[in-house]
């Protein structure tokens, strides 16, 4: 089962209604934090604002991840795999 796979069973299960008790209870609230933690290991595809320049953005939390390092005579866009702010794992698939 994959991360995104499990996370839908999660979701479901949070959103699904849960007999009145302490268990139940705990139960969603495990569930909600479980479901928080593994929204951030699937991948997203970051977003870009328009600005002067192209910069690339976090689709989580909207913090700005460009940085570039110099390569020779040229600039380099790194590519973290996490977000450094929020920890959202990052999809650069379509990015160049």
């Amino acid at each position: 089962m994959s991360d995104a796979e499990a996370l839908k069973v999660i979701s479901n299960l949070y959103h699904s209604p849960i007999e009145d008790s302490n268990k139940g209870e705990e139960l969603v609230i495990a569930l909600g934090r479980a479901m928080y933690a593994l929204e951030k290991q699937v991948p997203k595809r970051v977003t870009h604002e328009a600005t002067l320049i192209k910069s690339c953005t976090c689709p989580s939390c909207g913090n700005v991840i460009d940085k570039f390092e110099k390569l020779g005579d040229s600039k380099v866009r790194v590519q973290y795999e996490h977000c450094h702010f929020c920890g959202q794992k990052l999809d650069w698939s379509d990015e160049k």
